[in-house]
């Protein structure tokens, strides 16, 4: 989705990451900060002038409350 492997991703935020999906990263966020799972469904976005959907999910680590695990789905051909 982004070109951007993990090692380089650690520690950014998310708005630098996805920024297709800038509307959407506060409030996906702050529920995070409380320990529970945030889903988003068919989120629009245009990559390289294209179209598509997707489904994010962000996990909360539990390890010292610091940190997610973000879950892109592309659901375009799906629906």
């Amino acid at each position: 989705l982004t070109g951007i492997d993990a090692a380089q991703a650690n520690g950014k935020s998310l708005k630098v990451l996805l920024p297709q999906f800038d509307a959407q990263i506060d409030s996906l966020t702050e529920a995070s900060r409380y320990g529970q799972r945030q889903h988003a469904t068919r989120m629009h976005a245009r990559l390289n002038e294209q179209p598509y959907l997707f489904d994010v999910v962000v996990y909360p680590l539990q390890l010292r409350g610091r940190g997610v695990v973000i879950r892109v789905d592309d659901i375009t051909e799906r629906v």
